[in-house]
């Protein structure tokens, strides 16, 4: 984001064409399950949703993903883990490296 001025980073963000289908936002995509053909096609899925693969209706859909790039570029992160409000992670921040950086929203 350093190179674009706050306003241009905050339209912009999070709308690759692989997310917006050629619409001006994103696709707002719900699902509580996604539905594979083959057990392979869903292990596939999972192994690759950090390549922003569709693997799970709560974390894994075009929503979550955009959603993901548009605060690692406004936050100058390199990826980024919703969390869901009722699985409260504080037991791993002690396990992060002291030079990491985090954004948390309650």
């Amino acid at each position: 984001m350093a190179d674009k001025h706050l306003d241009t980073a905050l339209v912009h963000a999070g709308r690759s064409k692989k997310y917006t289908l050629g619409s001006v936002n994103s696709v707002i995509q719900r699902a509580s399950s996604l539905v594979f053909d083959t057990v392979e096609a869903k292990k596939h899925a999972t192994r690759n949703r950090a390549k922003g693969e569709l693997f799970y209706g709560r974390r894994g859909t075009l929503t979550h993903f955009s959603l993901q790039e548009a605060m690692c570029e406004l936050e100058g992160a390199r990826r980024l883990r919703p969390l869901p409000l009722r699985r409260r992670r504080r037991s791993r921040i002690p396990f992060w490296r002291s030079s990491s950086r985090a954004t948390i929203f309650w």
